[in-house]
């Protein structure tokens, strides 16, 4: 069995230059049954995001999604964000959506 977990993360940053850079300095991982390691991290494919507005503040929107998949399937997931910022940079993490879906073995014929 194979669970993919889809997820949308939307967030301003208050500078250009980190709207730019802000994949670099931010992580966001899955692990199978909460076991933070190789053997358990969750691979990641199908990303698209970028710059998605500004507002009336001069803050930059962004907004990115994409989806972890985990075969054998786990009882259970552990989201992790991470990341490192210098003082004068700022961001406002508003929203995380995911969708978690098992997908059941196919059955052979023998």
């Amino acid at each position: 069995m194979k669970k993919e977990v889809w997820f949308e993360l939307t967030f301003r940053v208050n500078d250009m230059a980190l709207a730019a850079s802000i994949v670099d300095q931010v992580s966001f991982d899955c692990y199978a049954d909460g076991v933070q390691d190789a053997a358990h991290k969750f691979s990641y494919y199908d990303q698209v995001g970028g710059a998605w507005g500004v507002d009336e503040q001069a803050q930059i929107w962004l907004r990115f999604e994409g989806k972890f998949a985990f075969t054998p399937q786990p009882r259970s997931e552990l989201l992790l964000l991470t990341g490192t910022l210098a003082r004068v940079r700022a961001w406002c993490w508003t929203r995380l959506t995911w969708t978690r879906t098992a997908f059941p073995n196919r059955p052979r014929l023998g």
